[in-house]
């Protein structure tokens, strides 16, 4: 995907957070810094310096094995704007499978 050569780390962190979001459907995600460093294709330990800065700007909450977001519409204010094209077409193509999660 382009956007993981057009986009830093923070922003590309923010897309994948709510994509997760938009198909799990609920604030609570189960998966650990290391996976997400992994599914980014980035350090581990840059991964949890990110996500300290969003748990410090009061985005997102981190727990053992899970991330809880806490105000989304922040969170899409951080993600890069691929996040919102690509929520635009599955809504065109796929409406009604990905519903938007509750704040």
């Amino acid at each position: 995907m382009a956007c993981n050569t057009a986009h830093d780390f923070d922003a590309r962190l923010a897309r994948w957070l709510l994509t997760l979001h938009d198909r799990i459907g609920h604030a609570e995600l189960s998966v650990t810094q290391g996976f997400i460093a992994e599914m980014l294709g980035v350090q581990r330990t840059y991964a949890t310096r990110v996500i300290g800065d969003l748990v410090k700007r009061g985005v997102i909450e981190k727990g053992r094995g899970k991330i809880t977001i806490k105000d989304r519409r922040k969170l899409e204010r951080a993600a890069c704007e691929c996040y919102a094209r690509l929520r635009q077409h599955y809504d065109q193509v796929l409406p009604g499978v990905y519903p938007r999660p509750a704040e």
